[in-house]
């Protein structure tokens, strides 16, 4: 992960800056103040997406930063396969073998992020 902030500092340092307490996150996660403390200590792993979704809102962060995060976190990737063309889980499965050059990484960032804005 090297210097990149982890989801529980990352998480608590948001909602301070935001003014808001534990409390404010666990009630409009509906879950107890010791969970969200856990989680901002990484001695629990990230929320699952339906909470990820609602903490973001809250907090007024894009959900694909807390995503990225919690990847990191749990060292992988979750994907809905079921869900997705098989193109796209055939692209997904060799995206997760990372065996590709450095550029490749660069262009890829680039094209999905034109693939967002349209």
């Amino acid at each position: 992960m090297g210097t990149e902030e982890r989801f529980g500092p990352f998480l608590r340092r948001v909602r301070t800056e935001k003014g808001l307490t534990m409390g404010d996150v666990a009630r409009a996660l509906e879950v107890s103040v010791v969970y969200v403390s856990d989680v901002e200590r990484s001695r629990r792993d990230p929320f699952v997406k339906e909470k990820m979704v609602k903490v973001a809102a809250l907090l007024g962060i894009d959900i694909a930063t807390l995503e990225t995060k919690a990847a990191l976190a749990r060292g992988k990737v979750s994907l809905p396969m079921k869900k997705v063309p098989a193109r796209a889980r055939e692209a997904a499965v060799a995206l997760g073998r990372g065996d590709f050059p450095s550029a490749f990484w660069d262009d890829f960032v680039e094209l999905t992020k034109k693939y967002e804005e349209a």
